[in-house]
């Protein structure tokens, strides 16, 4: 998948929300339910989360708005986060 601008990836990440419960049977359960979230990576910048604007078609595809440079790309980069261990 291409960024719109040359050198730029979307990046997919799926996470999940849990909740515990049980099942009919009044076992433990665990119900989760993925949330996916889509990412632009240009070289030299951070990624930048554009879950928001683009759209999902019926066959899976992302379309990528025209305007997506106008997303702001602010903010440290992951490497300089203090919870990511550099050793």
């Amino acid at each position: 998948m291409e960024g719109r601008r040359k050198g730029c990836q979307i990046a997919e990440l799926v996470q999940y929300s849990c909740k515990p419960g049980k099942t009919k049977e009044g076992t433990r359960a665990v119900d989760c339910l993925p949330i996916v979230r889509l990412f632009r990576i240009c070289a030299g910048k951070p990624a930048v989360e554009i879950t928001r604007v683009v759209t999902i078609s019926d066959q899976g595809e992302v379309i990528i708005p025209r305007n997506i440079e106008s997303v702001p790309s602010k903010g440290p980069f992951h490497t300089d986060s203090p919870l990511i261990s550099h050793a």
